[in-house]
């Protein structure tokens, strides 16, 4: 049984059944990327659950094709449609942890991972709770849930708040 994503990728049969599996479990999430940063796509939410440190987690198994593996979705992203990763890890040009856009995905060293955390995140952490919500995000949020029938889960996903606070707005 395959277990190590690097190894499942590895495989035809196997890393075409992650690949739509992954692909089906995406999401675009509709709110301004990060103005520290220069990205001009949205970011994309891998839906399923999160480990302790906000980082979204891609289950995939089938007994047929012998594998069974749970990993960081940005992980899995990074080497889907870029490449391996050698001993690099996958960083977030986004400053955003739950996001799998492989567009926003780079390789680095723990050093620089750091470093460009402290500076995308100045502004707006989306991974720590300490920021407010702006006005425009509060009026985003509205709009996700009434327009596009966001579910509250997914925004308090999104934004790293509360149940309460999202009902609050909405």
């Amino acid at each position: 049984m395959i277990r190590s994503i690097d190894e499942a990728l590895e495989v035809g049969p196997i890393r075409e059944d992650i690949l739509r599996k992954f692909k089906e479990k995406l999401e675009p999430l509709y709110f301004a990327p990060n103005p520290l940063v220069n990205l001009t796509t949205w970011c994309e939410l891998c839906r399923g659950p999160s480990n302790s440190d906000g980082y979204k987690i891609f289950n995939a198994s089938d007994i047929r094709l012998g594998y069974d593996i749970r990993t960081k979705a940005h992980i899995v992203s990074y080497l889907l449609f870029i490449g391996p990763r050698g001993d690099m890890q996958v960083q977030h040009l986004c400053g955003v942890r739950y996001c799998a856009n492989y567009n926003h995905l780079t390789l680095g060293y723990a050093k620089q991972n750091g470093q460009h955390a402290t500076k995308t995140k100045a502004k707006s952490d989306h991974s720590k709770h300490s920021w407010k919500l702006s006005e425009v995000e509060k009026i985003t949020i509205k709009d996700l849930y009434y327009i596009n029938n966001y579910p509250i889960d997914v925004l308090m996903e999104m934004y790293e708040v509360s149940r309460s606070t999202i009902q609050k707005l909405i």
